[in-house]
């Protein structure tokens, strides 16, 4: 310890020494070595003159290379120099010389003078000489240096000035943009232009996190001023979209309210649904002003209203009209809560089926949408009641899939499966929630390749996307059966598994059959409908099937594409499948008749009279009776007519005495017959 202490000693005694003789920056070292006694107040000032002295020599050391450099005829070098100098020093003659040396080299305005002024770090110097070759020659690169050297010389306002009069390109003329934009209030346009920087470094990545935070605050403290509020809170979107931010995220959320309540004052009922439009979040004060704005705006809508005015509705006020906190607002009574729930849902039903007419082509399907949904919100509010969920609040699937509130829903059907008994009714209420929700709409808007290839690219299948798979397929089988498309079978086979557990299926498919005339797509059902009963035979389809087997059958007969026999075959396979069908009975017996008829006509004109005769009492068509007579009539008047030979008439009136008699003796025309052959004997 001793030895060390001696040591100091003796560096503290060498600096005492140097110091005495003037020796500064030597003096200076071997304090700093001695290292303790530096906070004494008399070694603390001779640091202080060594510092002192040591910068003096610099600076005198400066100035003589500044001499030297004007002797030599660099002025901007010496300029440099003097700078420096006079940074040390302060001194107010180098103060002069330093603007005389500036005047100088602006009257020159030499491009090499002003970037040895900026690398000398006289940035104002280098940036009035560059603006001095930017307005002489019309240069460019010269007003980006001058744009540049200003914001190193933290001239914000006139940096912003110069860019905003050139076309900045590199990355570095970019973020110095932004940063003097930045640096006079503008965050949002300095964000926009680091925008166009890919650059990733954390250090530029913190900096944008700062001046969002800046905007943001900015922002907020112009909330309450006379602004525009629409375009301040798309700026704040803009950057949003950009870059993850919960500053700005609050301030749009702030603006977002501003300006709805601005809206309402204002009754812009369609400009406060365009801002909920954009929310992926919506609290129940906010769901009571969509559906307020919803219902107000069909309302007063007269001649022309959308279909997405009306779905907005439909999602809106039957999802505020299950909230709890809705309730509440109705009244302190349970039983007067339901019915005035129950009048409110009426009312909109009926602004819902009024204003259906006035969309053209879709006002069936959105009616139709209104009440499916309204019947999934009853199905849900039954099965909470009296359990733990009868406070839950119930949203419709729309909206439940627009703002991520599927999961409660599904967890609510799933765990009342035993009290809902038809499985086809349990399976749709949870395909509503279930990842496969957006095909569902899609495939009710009629999109049903986008829907089919959107559910059956789910990652997470379960029963529910399965179901929903298998409903969008019938979908597409229905639709293009309508359209005449050969792929509508395919289709229909692929989801014919459906008819087990959906019978409502089966019915819609027998309704569209029943009312098909066109050939071209009877055939198309039969397919249809003959995979279907494979699958699940039943007399509803069995029906269908049965009329159209028909309806083709008799059409190809009377066009004379087919003969009696393939019909009367066609008929009987109709019959087989609905023994009720009236239409196949009357078309099977006209068929026979036909067929008895051509039969007998051969038989007659051959003179087969014993096949003919056959014909006569198997055929059921009295008909056959009458037509046999007819022509048997007719013979025996050419016979009387024609036959002078009495011989020969006598045998012919005999042979059509016997085969009337034959088939019916006690026919009038056999006594006629009798009587003719009695005069001829």
């Amino acid at each position: 310890m001793t030895e060390n202490l001696t040591y100091q000693d003796k560096h503290l005694a060498k600096a005492e020494e140097l110091f005495s003789r003037g020796s500064f920056q030597a003096a200076k070292k071997f304090f700093e070595k001695a290292g303790y006694g530096l906070e004494r107040d008399e070694i603390a000032e001779k640091l202080r003159i060594c510092n002192k002295e040591i910068a003096a020599q610099r600076a005198k050391e400066l100035i003589k290379k500044a001499r030297r450099c004007l002797a030599k005829g660099r002025p901007a070098e010496a300029l440099a120099l003097f700078i420096q100098a006079h940074g040390i020093t302060g001194e107010a003659w180098l103060e002069d010389r330093i603007s005389g040396l500036r005047r100088e080299l602006q009257n020159v305005g030499s491009e090499d003078a002003a970037s040895t002024a900026e690398a000398a770090g006289d940035y104002l110097a280098a940036a009035d000489l560059y603006g001095r070759l930017a307005r002489e020659g019309s240069n460019e690169a010269a007003a980006l240096r001058r744009a540049h050297c200003l914001v190193m010389a933290a001239q914000w306002a006139d940096a912003v000035e110069v860019y905003q009069g050139v076309d900045p390109q590199t990355h570095r003329d970019l973020y110095e943009f932004g940063l003097a934009m930045a640096m006079t209030g503008r965050y949002y346009e300095c964000l926009k232009h680091w925008a166009k920087i890919p650059s990733e470094h954390a250090d530029f990545i913190q900096q944008k996190r700062a001046v969002c935070a800046l905007l943001a605050s900015d922002s907020l403290e112009r909330l309450e001023t006379d602004i525009d509020h629409a375009a301040v809170l798309d700026e704040l979107k803009d950057i949003l979209r950009a870059m993850d931010h919960a500053g700005l995220k609050e301030a749009v959320r702030c603006y977002r309210n501003r300006l709805i309540a601005l809206y309402w004052r204002d009754e812009r009922y369609d400009l406060i649904l365009k801002l909920l439009d954009e929310i992926d979040e919506i609290d129940p004060v906010l769901l009571e002003v969509a559906a307020r704005a919803s219902f107000l705006r069909v309302s007063e809508s007269a001649s022309e209203l959308t279909a997405s005015q009306l779905d907005d509705l439909t999602m809106y006020w039957l999802t505020a009209l299950n909230q709890p906190e809705t309730w509440s607002k109705l009244s302190t009574d349970a039983e007067q809560s339901s019915r005035l729930q129950a009048r409110l849902i009426e009312r909109a039903e009926a602004l819902v089926k009024n204003g259906a007419d006035l969309c053209s082509g879709d006002g069936e399907r959105i009616y139709a949408r209104w009440k499916e949904e309204r019947s999934v919100m009853e199905q849900l509010r039954e099965l909470a009641k009296g359990r733990e969920h009868e406070d839950l609040p119930i949203y419709t699937p729309r909206f439940a899939s627009r703002f991520g509130r599927s999961a409660a829903m599904l967890e609510l059907i799933r765990s009342n499966r035993e009290s809902i008994r038809d499985t086809d009714r349990y399976l749709t209420l949870g395909a509503y929630y279930s990842g496969a929700a957006p095909a569902l709409f899609l495939a009710e808007d009629g999109c049903y390749e986008q829907a089919l290839q959107l559910v059956k690219g789910l990652e997470n299948q379960d029963e529910f996307t399965s179901y929903a798979a298998l409903k969008i397929e019938f979908e597409i089988g229905l639709n293009l059966l309508e359209m005449g498309d050969k792929n509508a079978v395919r289709h229909i086979k692929s989801a014919a598994v459906l008819l087990t557990t959906a019978p409502g299926f089966e019915e819609r498919i027998a309704q569209k059959a029943a009312g098909i005339t066109d050939r071209r797509f009877i055939e198309l059902y039969e397919k249809a409908l003959g995979i279907l009963i494979k699958e699940k035979p039943s007399p509803g389809l069995n029906r269908a099937l049965s009329t159209l087997i028909t309806t083709r059958a008799v059409m190809d007969f009377n066009r004379s594409r087919i003969s009696v026999t393939p019909l009367s075959a066609a008929i009987e396979r109709a019959l087989e499948l609905d023994p009720d069908n009236e239409a196949a009975r009357i078309a099977l017996s006209d068929a026979q008749y036909n067929r008895d008829f051509d039969e007998l006509n051969e038989a007659l004109e051959k003179h087969k009279m014993t096949r003919a005769c056959q014909i006569v009492e198997r055929s059921e068509h009295e008909g056959i009776y009458d037509a046999f007579f007819e022509f048997m009539e007719d013979a025996m008047n050419e016979v009387n007519e024609r036959v002078t030979d009495k011989g020969e008439r006598i045998f012919m009136l005999n042979d059509l005495y016997k085969w009337c008699q034959c088939v019916d003796c006690d026919h009038p025309l056999v006594d006629e017959l009798g009587d003719l052959l009695d005069l001829e004997q």
